[in-house]
């Protein structure tokens, strides 16, 4: 998100518009690499940051990495996202 803010801040000027989706966390063996190495540090088990991690999404999943975006189903794509703005935010 940062970045397509970033671009459409600086091409916003010549009238190009910056476009991003966001469907969600991706799952696979990196987020499963990434979540090992937490529960070790922290001494819990995978299951245990899985559902940490999980808690902060406001949906409760992984995505499949290897489905296109025509794929992956509208209720899984996070809708805060996708705020229509020009580019104007707070943070």
């Amino acid at each position: 998100m940062g970045f397509a803010k970033t671009v459409s801040r600086e091409l916003g000027g010549y009238n190009i518009r910056v476009n991003a989706i966001a469907p969600g966390a991706a799952g696979g063996d990196r987020i499963e690499r990434v979540l090992q190495g937490r529960a070790t540090a922290q001494h819990k088990t995978l299951e245990e940051e899985r559902a940490a991690a999980l808690s902060i999404q406001s949906l409760k999943r992984f995505v499949d990495p290897k489905l296109s975006l025509s794929q992956i189903p509208s209720a899984w794509r996070e809708g805060p996202n996708r705020a229509m703005n020009s580019g104007c935010s707070s943070s």
